[in-house]
């Protein structure tokens, strides 16, 4: 974070905003340690209308994946990465929601239709928060809205990290920490 301070400083963030977007991008692609809990009442909307609560979601350990059709990486890196990592964990303990922040559902539906992104099993998983309702409820009222974003959620509903950028969702730091959240010792 020091070095964003030195850019604000210097003048270089109002003149150059690309370079903080990715500084900031480079900055938290790690995994950051979190601890909120929230409320299980958070409402999700499926594509075709539906709403569920994350209740149904309890007693699992969640990747909550916030994305958009326009952001490159998410299309290039986070979504397959995820359907990767689908693939490799296929543990009835966790389940990995798509949630999209795009401001129309005919945006995504077009995209979804005409991608050549697998999502393999993920498919089903695809909400709409177009309002950031969620995003918000999840990441923090205050969180910036940045894309690719997701929170691991443990079993009890507890966000216990933050993800901001793309991923990697196949490193041995993400697989160790899923792995102990689905088999606790």
């Amino acid at each position: 974070m020091t070095y964003i301070k030195a850019l604000l400083l210097k003048g270089y963030i109002a003149v150059f905003p690309a370079i903080f977007v990715l500084a900031l991008a480079r900055a938290a692609t790690p995994i950051e340690a979190a601890s909120s809990c929230f409320s299980p009442h958070v409402h999700l909307t499926r594509l075709n209308g539906d709403h569920i609560t994350f209740d149904e979601y309890h007693g699992n350990v969640v990747i909550m994946a916030f994305w958009t059709t326009w952001c490159y990486a998410c299309r290039t890196t986070e979504l397959p990465g995820l359907a990767r990592l689908r693939q490799r964990l296929n543990h009835p303990g966790l389940e990995i929601l798509l949630i999209s922040n795009d401001a129309g559902k005919k945006t995504l539906r077009d995209y979804l239709d005409h991608s050549s992104v697998d999502l393999g099993m993920l498919e089903y998983a695809i909400f709409f928060d177009p309002d950031y309702e969620t995003y918000h409820a999840i990441l923090g009222p205050n969180s910036i809205q940045i894309h690719p974003n997701a929170a691991i959620i443990d079993r009890s509903g507890c966000v216990v990290s933050r993800i901001a950028g793309p991923h990697d969702w196949l490193s041995e730091t993400t697989l160790d920490l899923l792995n102990h959240l689905l088999n606790p010792r």
